[in-house]
C-alpha cells in the first residue's frame, strides 16, 4: 500500500513498490516498457564486441559478464550468442530482483542449453558473496542505476536539506500506466563531513541534487575487489551538475518504475577522484540518454583509448535513429529496407517494423524474394522469444510465410506455440503453411480449430471453401 506519510528519499515505500510492481504483473510487466534503445542486436553485437578487444589486454584472465537488472533478457542473449561467435571464453551471469522473473525468463526454449549463471538479487551487495569477482570483470548495467535508490538534496538559504518523499495511492490503473503523485519537501539535516564534501561541487545548484548512492555502494564493491571491472551503463540523466533536477521531472511512470535521472556527473567523480586506474567516456546524442564506459582498477590509457575508437564509429545512436526515422521517408526503396535491416545487425525489431513494406513489396514484385530471404534467415538465427516482443513474432512468421520458408515457419511455431496467449493467431497461420505445403487434410482441421474459437473467422473460411 503507498504511504502517504514523508520519508527520507533513499528510505521512501516507493522503492519496495517499484519491486511488487514487477513481481505481481510477471512477465508482461515488461509489456510497457520501451526497450528498443538498448535491447537490440546492433547494441549488443557493439558492446560485445569492445569486450572481445578489451579482454585481448588481459590474457588468461577469467572473463566475467554480469547484466545487473535483466528485464526481459534481450540484451543478454544477443550478447551470448556474439560472444560465443567471437570464441570468447567468458561466463554470463544474469541478475534481477525479481526471482519470479528470472525463473520465467531461463525457462524459455531459446535459454535451454546455453551455460548462464541466474542470480537474484536482494540488493546489490549479493553480487560480491555470490562470485567474488574472480576474473575480469565487464559489467552491464541498462536503465539499471535509475532503478537504484537514492538520496536527495536541496540547498536553501547557504545550507543543505535532505529530501523527503510522500506518495500519494493510486488513483487508476488502466493498460499498465499507473497514477501516482509525488510529493517533495526538504527538512533541515546534519551532515558528516564526507558528505559536505561530496555535496561542495554542487553549492548554489538552484535544483535538486541527486546522490545515487546504491550506485556508488555498487562500484566500491568492484574496486574494492582489485580486479579490473569495466562496466557499459546505458541510462537517462544528466552529466553536468548544472543540469540535475529531480523535483519537476522525478515520477512514477506506466512500467511501474521511477522516472529517476542518474547524476553521472557525481558518479563521475566518484571514479576519477576516489579510485585508481580509471577511465571514462562518454557519449550523449540522444535526449538525456547517455551511454558511459568507465574502468576501474585498469591500465586506463589503452583501454580508453579503444573505447574511444569504437565510439568513433557507427554507433548506437546512429542505428536508433534509422530504427526511429526510417519510416518519416517520403520514399523508401526496397534496398532501403534491407540496408536497415543490415545496419540494425538483422535485428527482429528493426525487421519487423518494415514488414509491412516489405509484404507489399513481395506481393507487387515476387522475385524480390531472393533478396529478401537471406536477410530474414540471418533476422531469425539469434530471434528472442518474450510476450514483450509478441507481434514481431507474428511479422517474421508471415515473412517467412511469404517467403516460401515454410519448414522454417513450422519450426519456430512449434518451438513457441505453447508460450503464445492466442492460439487462434498460431492456428490461422499453422493453417496457411500445411495449404501451402499442399496438405488439405491438416489444413482443414486446423483451420477448423480456428473456427471453434472464433467462428467468425472469415481466413479459415475462405481456405476451408477453396480445399
Amino acid at each position: 500500500m503507498i504511504n502517504k506519510d514523508f520519508h527520507p528519499l533513499v528510505a521512501a515505500p516507493i522503492w519496495r513498490e517499484q519491486k511488487m510492481y514487477y513481481a505481481n504483473s510477471g512477465e508482461s510487466a515488461w509489456n510497457y516498457v520501451p526497450f528498443l534503445y538498448t535491447s537490440n542486436k546492433f547494441m549488443a553485437n557493439w558492446v560485445a564486441d569492445m569486450i572481445f578487444n578489451l579482454s585481448r589486454l588481459h590474457p588468461g584472465q577469467k572473463i566475467q559478464v554480469i547484466e545487473l537488472g535483466s528485464g526481459h533478457g534481450m540484451f543478454g542473449y544477443f550478447l551470448y550468442q556474439r560472444l560465443k561467435s567471437l570464441q570468447v571464453d567468458f561466463v554470463l551471469t544474469i541478475s534481477d530482483f525479481i526471482v519470479s522473473n528470472l525463473d520465467y525468463l531461463k525457462s524459455l526454449p531459446q535459454w535451454q542449453g546455453l551455460d548462464v549463471n541466474w542470480l537474484p538479487l536482494d540488493d546489490v551487495n549479493e553480487l560480491k558473496n555470490a562470485y567474488e569477482f574472480d576474473g575480469v570483470n565487464f559489467v552491464i548495467a541498462n536503465y539499471f542505476f535509475d532503478s537504484l535508490p537514492n538520496d536527495g538534496f536541496e540547498f536553501v538559504d547557504g545550507q543543505w536539506q535532505r529530501a523527503y518523499l510522500a506518495t500519494d495511492k493510486k488513483k487508476n490503473k488502466v493498460d499498465g500506466f499507473v497514477d501516482i503523485k509525488l510529493s517533495f519537501e526538504s527538512r533541515p539535516c546534519d551532515l558528516t563531513d564526507q558528505e559536505l564534501a561530496m555535496l561542495k561541487p554542487y553549492e548554489g545548484v538552484t535544483d535538486h541534487v541527486l546522490v545515487p548512492l546504491a550506485v556508488k555502494q555498487l562500484l566500491a564493491q568492484f574496486y574494492q575487489s582489485n580486479q579490473a571491472s569495466y562496466f557499459f551503463v546505458n541510462d537517462k540523466g544528466f552529466v553536468e551538475k548544472n543540469k540535475i533536477n529531480y523535483a519537476d521531472d522525478y515520477a512514477y511512470r506506466c512500467d511501474g518504475a521511477m522516472a529517476t535521472m542518474v547524476n553521472f556527473d557525481m558518479i563521475k567523480r566518484w571514479v576519477t577522484s576516489d579510485m585508481n586506474g580509471f577511465f571514462v567516456v562518454n557519449e550523449n546524442d540522444h535526449d538525456d540518454s547517455h551511454f558511459v564506459v568507465f574502468g576501474i582498477n585498469t591500465e586506463h590509457n589503452q583501454q580508453k583509448q579503444m573505447v574511444e575508437m569504437a565510439l568513433s564509429g557507427p554507433s548506437w545512436n546512429m542505428v536508433f535513429k534509422l530504427f526511429m526515422v526510417y519510416e518519416n521517408q517520403p520514399e523508401m526503396s526496397f534496398e532501403d529496407a534491407c540496408f536497415y535491416v543490415q545496419c540494425s545487425e538483422y535485428d527482429e525489431a528493426m525487421m519487423s517494423r518494415i514488414s509491412g513494406f516489405f509484404m507489399n513489396q513481395i506481393k507487387l514484385h515476387g522475385e524480390l524474394i531472393h533478396e529478401l530471404r537471406p536477410i530474414l534467415l540471418r533476422v531469425i538465427e539469434t530471434f528472442y522469444w518474450h510476450p514483450a516482443r509478441l507481434m514481431y513474432f507474428y511479422a517474421v512468421l508471415d515473412l517467412l510465410v511469404l517467403c516460401g520458408e515454410l519448414e522454417t515457419s513450422k519450426d519456430l511455431i512449434e518451438k513457441y506455440r505453447h508460450l503464445v496467449p492466442s492460439q487462434y493467431d498460431v492456428l490461422i497461420r499453422e493453417g496457411v503453411i500445411l495449404y501451402k505445403q499442399r496438405a488439405p487434410v491438416q489444413a482443414k482441421e486446423v483451420f477448423e480449430k480456428a473456427l471453434k474459437i472464433n467462428p467468425k473467422c472469415t481466413e479459415s473460411k475462405k481456405y476451408l471453401e477453396l480445399i
